[in-house]
């Protein structure tokens, strides 16, 4: 009777481990008498498990051992490389178009405007709105989230695509690109204070800093990119050699096939 309380703990023990199936290939234990079962503490179950294990018989240390293969067989494997690829391709036709829209904005619209001295038209770029719906009540309590038109189509695109380089944590590549972006809000601010003085000189001079800063964030985030989607263009030194960026679809990783063939 003793044997067999022993013998017991020890298919329980396999049976904790989700292993029935495996176990009854070699063995299957006798069943325990209803009345000892009911008696028996679970603390004693615990204390005697370690030592039924050990006392297991040679059939029964081979279906441990056939457990542990099969239990490493079915262990989480990590992430394929198409996985990650598709990852990278996804997130590129996410936000990509979006920069290089923001990008447009930064050469076509803001510099055009510092050269004509026409600061209403820099200071717009700069003013911010509210993205609330009409009607909000955020809005009429005055809680509504306002951005500004440079806010919206360079900076916050720059900042989400940074996250998509992510490895375990922050890598590398996320704090160089989050230099980058730092250096150009640095920048706008400069931009913006010269606007509201007038004063182009000290714009112009910020604004070629923030040039810097955007073709250092792309110089950062080309490398390493897939050779499946095209390398994102830096701003030239002459801006006026600047070309406007070709549209792009940004609607869904659906068009992914659409945009590949724009690039080739």
């Amino acid at each position: 009777r003793r044997e067999m309380k022993s013998v017991t703990c020890g298919g329980l023990a396999l049976l904790a481990l989700g292993a029935l199936e495996g176990a009854a290939a070699f063995t299957t234990p006798p069943p325990l008498p209803l009345a000892a079962s009911a008696v028996r503490p679970a603390s004693a179950v615990a204390l005697r498990m370690g030592s039924d294990l050990d006392a297991a018989t040679p059939s029964r240390r081979a279906a441990l051992s056939f457990l542990a293969v099969g239990a490493a067989g079915l262990a989480v494997q990590p992430a394929s490389a198409d996985m990650t690829l598709t990852s990278i391709k996804r997130a590129y036709f996410r936000y990509v178009p979006r920069i290089e829209s923001g990008r447009d904005l930064y050469v076509l619209k803001l510099r055009d405007a510092i050269e004509k001295g026409d600061w209403k038209a820099v200071a717009a770029m700069f003013e911010k709105v509210s993205v609330a719906q009409e009607d909000s009540s955020k809005a009429a309590l005055g809680l509504d989230i306002k951005v500004s038109k440079l806010e919206t189509e360079l900076l916050t695109p720059m900042q989400v695509w940074i996250t998509s380089f992510a490895e375990k944590g922050t890598s590398p590549k996320q704090r160089k690109l989050d230099a980058k972006l730092a250096s150009l809000r640095a920048a706008l601010d400069g931009i913006q204070a010269a606007a509201s003085k007038g004063d182009r000189d000290a714009a112009i001079e910020s604004w070629e800093s923030g040039r810097s800063a955007i073709n250092g964030y792309i110089k950062t985030a080309n490398k390493g990119l897939t050779l499946q989607v095209r390398q994102i263009a830096q701003i030239p030194d002459d801006w006026r050699a600047y070309e406007q960026s070709i549209a792009r679809p940004t609607s869904s990783f659906i068009d992914t096939g659409k945009a590949i063939a724009m690039d080739k």
